[in-house]
């Protein structure tokens, strides 16, 4: 007997419908909001996640991390409102101070696949390409 046993990265978008509003923007958009995890498969099926991060992204491409306890209120399809105090980056909360582009969140998208990913990697934990 053998046991067949994988880990993988995975990625879920979440239904959200609400607008939120954007203070660097000026107005209220729609945004994406998505999971991102680490799940453990048996016999090819998932049974596990761990390493959960929630992310929104706005129209314009920019990804921001979101307040976990949010996102999993989000991902529970609970009405919550997304505030842009929900929003941080490495543990910081004061988010907007010049937010121009994402190199100032620390997370940023695979210019191969748009996978979300922290700065301090080097290769995609999606598709595997090298970022630098």
């Amino acid at each position: 007997m053998f046991l067949m046993i994988g880990v993988n990265d995975g990625q879920t978008a979440l239904y959200y419908e609400r607008l939120v509003y954007f203070s660097h923007l000026g107005k209220a958009v729609n945004v994406t909001v998505y999971v991102t995890y680490v799940q453990l498969l048996l016999f090819f099926i998932p049974t596990f996640k761990w390493n959960k991060h929630y992310y929104v992204q706005l129209p314009n491409g920019e990804v921001f991390e979101l307040d976990p306890e949010v996102g999993r209120q989000v991902e529970r399809g609970r009405d919550v409102e997304i505030k842009e105090s929900d929003l941080y980056s490495n543990g910081h909360t004061d988010y907007y101070s010049d937010k121009s582009s994402n190199s100032n969140t620390g997370v940023y998208q695979c210019p191969h696949c748009g996978y979300p990913i922290v700065n301090d990697f080097d290769f995609c934990p999606k598709c595997g390409r090298r970022l630098r």
